[in-house]
């Protein structure tokens, strides 16, 4: 077991401020208090030699009405400084279908031996692939440059020597600095 434990010097922090602790494929995630422990097993550390801590702010709230009889979909409203970024929340009995997108991964992740899956995870963590998507798909759709194929390449590639499996946690830091700002 390792522990990890947060200290706020604020007697009575935010209620809305979340923190998020992170080591490989294992997170925990609690609302941030003036003393917050986090616990991992030995498996969930492996071979790692960090973590990452990510700070949220709540900034919106819905509540979702649990049936085990039927299905019922719950639209969610999320306010944005330039409008509103909305989806829906599907709740019901168990074993709703999954997506395409899900189905097409599983599929593909059980036609690949272990041995090429461990291969292509660790490969796919030593480039911090994974990351430098979500941050060229949000930067894509925040930006909505006429060429998003292209805008996403060229994210990729300013991002290609930089970020590493060691440099994951600074990321944020590494694209909002003018020098590597392609906007």
């Amino acid at each position: 077991m390792v522990d990890f434990q947060i200290l706020v010097d604020d007697i009575t922090p935010p209620s809305d401020i979340f923190v998020a602790m992170r080591v490989g494929d294992s997170q925990k995630l609690g609302r941030i208090s003036s003393e917050r422990l986090y616990k991992f097993p030995k498996a969930a550390v492996g071979e790692h030699s960090t973590g990452c801590i990510e700070v949220f702010q709540r900034i919106t709230r819905s509540t979702v009405v649990i049936n085990t009889d039927a299905q019922v979909v719950h639209p969610v409203i999320v306010p944005m400084p330039h409008g509103e970024f909305q989806f829906q929340v599907r709740v019901g009995p168990a074993g709703l279908e999954c997506s395409p997108r899900t189905d097409a991964t599983t599929e593909v992740m059980q036609a690949v031996e272990k041995p090429k899956a461990t291969a292509a995870k660790a490969y796919l963590e030593k480039h911090n692939l994974e990351q430098r998507l979500m941050k060229a798909m949000r930067d894509v759709v925040t930006v909505l440059p006429d060429d998003p194929a292209l805008f996403i390449a060229e994210r990729l590639a300013a991002t290609a020597t930089a970020i590493t499996k060691s440099t994951r946690c600074h990321m944020h830091r590494y694209h909002h600095h003018p020098k590597h700002s392609m906007q």
